[in-house]
């Protein structure tokens, strides 16, 4: 089957490395698409891909593709009765988001993509990585072995986590990840590293406890943290950075609007117009 997406990638600091995906054409009678990317060998659902309006086409910028190793997507093609019409062709793409060396990551709150830090870690972080293998030997009668039975692998934990020396403006952007008086936040973030690092190239890291040292003299901050890998917030949570009150508060009219592009996606897909409306 066809209908690949086209993969456009930005590497800037606004508000970090990302991948836009677009599905032009897709099968007759596709209402909505769930769009994935695979790396490392893992599936994810992309977030904001997910029941995906795909009616003409459809869109999704991915503020999480990994940094340094190939990603690879596709979408399951879905009818308007729920029925699935099977999946595009894959697209694959590497990023290199040209960070200053192979120390540095990239950290965001993926329920909200302008929370974002370009980091550098300490040489402490992740040099010790433990992966629970949960289970039990059970002994038959009369057996001079055990018989195993257990689960798989479990994801990362207690991993150290240490940001080195970020900017008192920086420190206040990752602290924001978390949440402040008036907004809430899940204490999950997503750490994008490239190689040779040990870590996952994708990790959502759920951080136990906010600890930070200050430099006043120097005015830097280190946070000195431990993770546990989890699971992803729901994909299907997201605060878009392109909202239609942008796209309207670029045209004085409807008709303007409609005259400045030639189909729906051109029009969802013009991030010059990101944040404009304030």
């Amino acid at each position: 089957m066809a209908y690949a997406p086209t993969l456009t990638v930005t590497v800037d600091e606004n508000p970090a490395p990302r991948c836009l995906v677009v599905f032009s054409s897709l099968a007759d009678g596709t209402q909505t698409v769930n769009v994935q990317r695979v790396v490392e060998g893992r599936t994810f659902k992309v977030r904001g891909g997910v029941n995906l309006y795909a009616v003409g086409g459809a869109s999704v910028m991915d503020y999480e593709v990994a940094l340094g190793v190939p990603s690879s997507y596709r979408a399951e093609m879905v009818s308007a009765t729920g029925v699935s019409l099977g999946f595009t062709d894959a697209a694959s793409v590497t990023v290199d988001p040209g960070l200053p060396d192979t120390s540095y990551a990239w950290v965001s709150q993926p329920l909200n993509p302008s929370l974002a830090v370009r980091v550098p870690l300490d040489a402490g972080t992740a040099d010790g990585m433990v992966n629970a293998l949960p289970g039990d030997v059970f002994y038959a009668e009369g057996a001079s072995v055990g018989t195993s039975i257990g689960s798989r692998r479990q994801g990362v934990s207690g991993m150290p986590l240490i940001l080195s020396r970020l900017s008192f403006t920086d420190a206040d952007v990752f602290r924001g990840m978390f949440g402040d008086y008036v907004t809430d936040y899940p204490s999950t973030v997503l750490v994008r590293t490239v190689p040779p690092g040990r870590m996952q190239r994708v990790l959502f890291a759920r951080v136990q406890q906010l600890s930070e040292s200050v430099d006043y003299v120097n005015s830097r901050v280190t946070f000195a943290l431990t993770v546990d890998e989890v699971a992803p917030p729901y994909p299907g949570l997201v605060i878009p950075l392109l909202r239609r009150a942008d796209i309207d508060a670029a045209y004085a009219t409807r008709g303007d609007r409609s005259a400045a592009y030639a189909t729906r996606l051109e029009r969802d897909t013009d991030y010059s117009l990101a944040g404009l409306a304030g």
